[in-house]
């Protein structure tokens, strides 16, 4: 029986977890590593767009994501003194593209989380480096060293993956 292909996710934010979700789904074995000690709430709200909740729907969370949040109307970016810098009517692009659903990125992250097994992420792993060698990828960390055949950069602006 051949083992299933291994992806190493780095970064346990929205795109780390999606990526978890997506690769679980296509059938490897996947682990997430995140620096960070354990999985905060950080961050505010955000808006989902149709194209967003799509992928989600592709990933069996679309209408867990939609529960959580709320259909959002209109919206924009205002200045300090309240006045008005853009206005969004959404009623439009919902008609004609889909729901745009306003949720806190805290509720994001717990339904993605929720969607990969426990012991899949694991917190406190600072990666060092990245090695590729015949087709695999070695994943140095603090602990030790992970061989992949996947990986995947999601460890934001000083991501040790992309350098």
């Amino acid at each position: 029986m051949s083992q299933a292909p291994r992806a190493i996710v780095v970064g346990a934010g929205i795109g780390g977890l999606a990526a978890a979700v997506a690769l679980r789904l296509a059938g490897l074995d996947v682990w997430v590593l995140e620096r960070a000690p354990e999985l905060a709430e950080v961050g505010a709200g955000l808006s989902l767009w149709p194209n967003a909740l799509r992928a989600l729907d592709v990933l069996g969370l679309g209408d867990r994501v939609r529960a959580s949040g709320v259909l959002q109307a209109t919206g924009g970016l205002r200045r300090p003194d309240g006045r008005w810098l853009a206005r969004a009517d959404t009623g439009e692009v919902s008609r004609r593209f889909g729901d745009v659903v306003m949720l806190a990125r805290a509720e994001l992250l717990e339904v993605l989380r929720d969607a990969v097994p426990s012991g899949v992420v694991r917190t406190g792993v600072t990666v060092t480096g990245v090695e590729q060698r015949a087709g695999q990828v070695v994943v140095a960390h603090e602990g030790g060293r992970e061989t992949a055949d996947v990986l995947v950069g999601a460890d934001g602006v000083r991501s040790a993956v992309r350098r």
